[in-house]
């Protein structure tokens, strides 16, 4: 039980990660999806923390939003934040 919250988590904090990076973009979903080559839907999912995303999709969002793949993931200390 405990790994399924943990992961839930986790899941939540990318979308949270994934919303402000996009936000400070000034981009909308429609924009992050487009240039991610992916459903509005799904952004909006992963956004709300309801998918959890392979790692080909969080490397075409990290190189959709120009940052390293690495900083797309969530720290400790980012998890620790909304736990």
């Amino acid at each position: 039980m405990a790994n399924y919250i943990e992961s839930k988590l986790y899941n939540v904090v990318i979308g949270i990660k994934i919303r402000k990076l996009r936000i400070e973009r000034k981009w909308t979903q429609e924009e992050l999806a487009f240039r991610a080559g992916m459903d509005v839907t799904y952004i909006s999912d992963l956004e709300n923390g309801k998918r959890n995303p392979t790692n080909i999709t969080m490397k075409a969002v990290a190189e959709a939003l120009e940052i390293e793949y690495d900083e797309i993931y969530p720290t400790p200390e980012e998890i620790k934040e909304y736990n």
